[in-house]
């Protein structure tokens, strides 16, 4: 059962007054120093998903240029944006319309959210049945993004596509009821000023084409299965002949292999060396492709 705290108290007087006191309650408890971005040290791991930024978000913040506006174009689990300074403007895109429904409904119903868990287990049969659940449709978008949010936590390697039940003996339970409500106020005060989209990325790329802006872009891995929408080559083809018209500077982060060495290849990339814990033998070395036009 979640422990009642002052955010649950503070509920019961309107969204505005959970708000107020969500950002007290934070800065007073000491969980977050500042109320801006999340990522200096062991911050919160919002949602594990494939392809997450973990590991190269401080490099990636290092390569941005000055901006008014910051938009990305596929945000996945948001590494970058949670662990960046707030821009005056910002803006996360996704085509993933469950992983939308989820950041919106933390943005904005965040303690219907959490009334979610007052029960659950962790569990694989609790994982199955919402699997099946998600599956079926029907949902409220609060009931969506509770049964999304159990999944993506608890599945193995962060995959959307073919999730399997990730458990072992030295793992512990993917989800604290005691923590909950602290790591995702977070979340919901990081969110407040920002605009979520569900666009496809040439859409969102013509759209937010604007002054002042700069993209970042990392979209699904070449020949990675697991994702919600994967891309062909012709995709990303057609993706390096987009971002070659834009007008802003761009940042964008792909698995280095040789098709994408070559699609890519009229901008500045930079190799880099990652390890990754998505086998069940542990960590796998991997390298990935920062490509930027500036």
């Amino acid at each position: 059962m979640l422990r009642t705290s002052p955010l649950t108290r503070c509920a019961n007087n309107g969204p505005t007054a959970f708000a107020i006191c969500s950002r007290a309650w934070i800065q007073a408890s000491g969980v977050i120093s500042q109320v801006t971005a999340l990522g200096k040290g062991d911050s919160v791991n919002c949602l594990p998903y494939i392809g997450g930024k973990s590991k190269l978000a401080e490099t990636i913040i290092k390569m941005m240029p000055e901006h008014q506006a910051y938009c990305e174009v596929f945000c996945g689990a948001a590494w970058v944006f949670f662990r960046k300074e707030p821009s005056k403007y910002e803006t996360i895109n996704d085509l993933d319309s469950d992983l939308v429904c989820f950041y919106r409904v933390l943005q904005h119903h965040l303690e219907e959210f959490l009334k979610q868990f007052k029960w659950v287990l962790s569990s694989r049969e609790w994982f199955e049945d919402f699997k099946r659940q998600q599956e079926a449709g029907g949902l409220t978008d609060i009931q969506r993004a509770a049964r999304y949010y159990y999944l993506q936590r608890h599945c193995f390697a962060g995959r959307v596509k073919g999730r399997t039940f990730g458990a072992g003996p030295k793992r512990a339970p993917r989800i604290n009821l005691l923590r909950i409500e602290e790591e995702l106020s977070e979340v919901h005060l990081r969110l407040a000023r920002v605009t979520l989209e569900n666009l496809p990325w040439q859409e969102f790329l013509r759209r937010y084409d604007k002054p002042d802006t700069f993209f970042y872009l990392d979209p699904p891995y070449f020949k990675a299965p697991f994702y919600a929408h994967n891309l062909e080559l012709a995709d990303y083809q057609e993706m390096a002949g987009v971002l070659s018209q834009i007008r802003n500077k761009f940042i964008l982060s792909i698995n280095d292999l040789p098709e994408m060495r070559e699609v890519f290849g009229e901008f500045k990339i930079r190799p880099v060396s990652l390890k990754y814990s998505v086998s069940k033998e542990g960590w796998v070395e991997g390298r990935e492709l920062l490509v930027s036009n500036f």
